[in-house]
């Protein structure tokens, strides 16, 4: 459940969420960006570059961005990151079908 932020034990909430990033977000040489299916920006964004061996992913200061299916459980521990601020935009409860 820590990782994938469901089980298939329990009941799996669904959320939209709008993420405003109050400080820039950067990774190198890591599989994790947030960009992809789900995930759309409405202000700013991401980009990327430099080689397969030392790629760099960053989401830029003021960043907004609407990221659909997401669980539940994964909302309540972004709450506490002080780095981004967390909004429902919608939810739907869906069982177990993710």
């Amino acid at each position: 459940m820590d990782v994938y932020g469901y089980s298939d034990q329990i009941p799996n909430d669904v959320l939209a969420l709008k993420v405003a990033f109050l400080s820039g977000v950067s990774s190198t040489c890591s599989d994790v960006t947030l960009v992809g299916d789900g995930v759309a920006y409405i202000r700013d964004g991401a980009s990327g570059g430099g080689s397969v061996k030392n790629w760099r992913s960053i989401v830029e200061e003021g960043s907004i961005a609407i990221l659909s299916n997401m669980n539940k459980h994964i909302y309540e521990k972004a709450e506490a990151d002080s780095d981004i601020q967390v909004e429902v935009v919608e939810t739907s409860a869906s069982g177990n079908d993710r």
